[in-house]
């Protein structure tokens, strides 16, 4: 670099003086050695430039350093194997000329004697992710790695890396959190969940620290290490990984920290940092395109300890991609520290402006904001709607009645039977009524329940689902509805309730996400798109109701009836006209007028709008 930036423009400028108009030149020079002069500030700091790059100098940068591989030398002749020979010139071009890929069979840190380059910008990545990890405030980590694999893959190589120590332990303590990776990414690892029930706070889902304590003095020596959790969806909230590193410690049991978004989070840094400084953190694991907003396929592992990152590189068998490395390297260049912080603030401002848009969206459809005020990315909305005929006592007793009552119906679609600890509290069943003795409120004991209005609710919840799939269609992605209900095996591992992070979901809701690279025209279209989407399924629900209605009355027969019925018909086809069609009508963003529109259609279907007292709005 210092040939480069004495030696080889001092001869740019003689020579071209000799063509081109000297003041000129100088004017080019001092362009190509402010990018020399960066280039060297980027080797001897090792941190993110204060402002990002723009393309050019990133490209520059990138075609001086592969030009230090061996398959870009002038006249090389490759006798090997591997010489980094790539095809198709689209494909150089994509990877700026670097094909040796990182590491070598041993260690995928380790330096490549036909690949200079390539490992240099290995290294330049390493150091320029450690600065971002410290700029999000995680002071205590010591080096980083960037592995090429996601962060489920990213976790089971951090495992398998752990268990080279210990091999005999062969459990890990895992609170719940229903994301299927990281299950399978225990069990890919040759070992065994001890999966930890959240307690219910509130209408939050908070870490049972007391049973994690349990299971460490149970099972210490058989113990690998203890998976904490802090980004996930709402209800749930971050772990109390400064709680449970402290039991770590007192163990003497590793702690590994899922952190799969969580740099985008202030206060979920501040709860890391406090846990690596009061207890034990082994590694901290991130995914590169969740907070850098880079193509999938990368992470960024993390740990106070520069002797457990050296044996998680020596851990990864062969060498590895250069493409995610690249990605990262490129983008962070790219934002610099202002880039970088700067998305960190700009979702900082957008959240309480979801957040009260989903208030407003909830109260104008009758539901409810659930209250995570520890979860700061992840937001949910319930989705409750009880039956357009139903009694309050009704829908008290649909509360009531045990999902997991549910499943002893035969031949309900979709049922599960209930567990072997549910199956004591069932003291009668009788032809066609089940009774739940332990989950009925005791003036309601030994009241038979109708099966068929139970098998009724649980078609009611699964129409909820509906709800995202007209989101979907319109062209609203990642929003989520949960239904809570069912059992599901993942990984060999059964579940009840799996989404909901909670054997016991009271309630569907829905989820949605403040994230790094929302913006403001995201959520004024989400809650645009919502606010339409909740108020076109309940009026299919009223137009299906009143259907059932229509046919039952035809059927009995009654008499004086079709005036009236004429009457709904013709309110409701007018309500479902050509410029109130399916999908076309307005947003509507005045909540008043669409109180007034629903009113006004529950009248004519002879519908109460209001929604129900308690339980429905307690059951958080």
């Amino acid at each position: 670099i210092h040939l480069i930036d004495v030696s080889m423009t001092d001869y740019l400028e003689d020579l071209s003086s000799n063509m081109v108009n000297g003041s000129y030149v100088r004017q080019g020079i001092n362009s190509i050695n402010h990018r020399h002069a960066l280039f060297k500030s980027l080797l001897s700091e090792r941190r993110l430039p204060e402002r990002g790059w723009d393309d050019v100098t990133v490209e520059f940068v990138l075609n001086q350093i592969s030009l230090m591989d061996s398959n870009n030398f002038e006249g090389n002749a490759g006798a090997g194997e591997r010489e980094g020979r790539v095809y198709s010139s689209i494909v150089q071009r994509r990877h700026y000329h670097f094909s040796h890929g990182i590491g070598r069979s041993g260690d995928i840190a380790e330096v490549q004697p036909k690949a200079a380059g390539s490992s240099l910008l290995v290294v330049l990545t390493s150091s320029l992710s450690l600065h971002a990890l410290r700029l999000s405030g995680l002071k205590s980590i010591r080096r980083c790695l960037v592995l090429p694999l996601a962060t489920g893959m990213s976790m089971t190589l951090c495992l398998l890396a752990l268990r080279k120590k210990s091999p005999l332990r062969r459990y890990v303590i895992w609170p719940r959190i229903d994301q299927k990776s990281c299950l399978k990414g225990m069990v890919t690892a040759g070992l065994t969940p001890l999966v930890v029930q959240p307690v219910v706070k509130g209408d939050e889902l908070v870490t049972d620290v007391q049973e994690i304590g349990r299971l460490l003095a149970l099972h210490g020596k058989e113990v690998l290490c203890v998976i904490s959790t802090t980004s996930c969806f709402a209800p749930r909230i971050p772990d109390a990984v400064d709680q449970i590193a402290s039991l770590c410690q007192s163990h003497d049991i590793a702690h590994l920290i899922n952190n799969a978004y969580g740099l985008q989070c202030n206060h979920i840094s501040r709860l890391i940092q406090r846990a690596m400084t009061i207890g034990r953190v082994d590694y901290v694991v991130q995914s590169t395109d969740k907070n850098f907003m880079v193509p999938v396929g990368g992470a960024v592992v993390g740990s106070p300890s520069d002797d457990l990152i050296s044996e998680l590189s020596g851990s990864y068998p062969g060498r590895a991609s250069m493409s995610p490395v690249l990605d990262l390297c490129i983008t962070l260049l790219g934002m610099g520290v202002s880039g970088l912080c700067g998305i960190w603030r700009e979702r900082e401002r957008l959240l309480p402006l979801l957040i009260d848009g989903l208030h407003r969206v909830a109260e104008n459809h009758k539901q409810r904001l659930l209250l995570c005020p520890h979860n700061s990315i992840s937001l949910a909305l319930t989705l409750v709607f009880p039956p357009e005929t139903a009694s309050q006592s009704q829908i008290d007793v649909e509360i009531a009645v045990s999902r997991d009552v549910i499943g002893k119906a035969e031949g309900v679609e979709g049922a599960c039977a209930p567990s072997e600890e549910s199956s004591d509290v069932i003291e009668t069943q009788t032809e066609g009524r089940i009774t739940n003795e332990k989950d009925l409120p005791v003036s309601e004991r030994r009241e038979e329940v109708d099966l068929t209005e139970v098998v009724e609710k649980k078609s009611r919840e699964r129409s909820v689902t509906f709800v995202g799939s007209m989101l979907f269609q319109r062209l609203v992605s990642g929003t989520r509805v949960v239904l809570g209900t069912g059992e599901s095996k993942v990984a060999g591992v059964l579940f009840t309730g799996w989404g909901s992070h909670s054997s016991v979901c009271p309630a569907p809701y829905l989820t949605a996400a403040c994230a790094v690279g929302m913006t403001e025209q995201d959520v004024d279209l989400l809650l645009a798109r919502l606010d339409r989407v909740l108020y076109e399924f309940q009026k299919k629900r009223r137009q299906k109701w009143s259907r059932e209605v229509e046919r039952s009355t035809t059927e009995k027969g009654r008499d004086g009836e079709d005036e009236k019925e004429g009457g709904r018909r013709d309110i409701l086809a007018s309500d479902t006209g050509a410029n109130n069609s399916y999908g076309l009508q307005p947003v509507y963003t005045d909540m008043k007028d669409t109180d007034s529109h629903i009113t006004n259609l529950c009248n004519a279907t002879a519908i109460d709008p209001s929604p129900p007292s308690s339980p429905l709005s307690a059951i958080w």
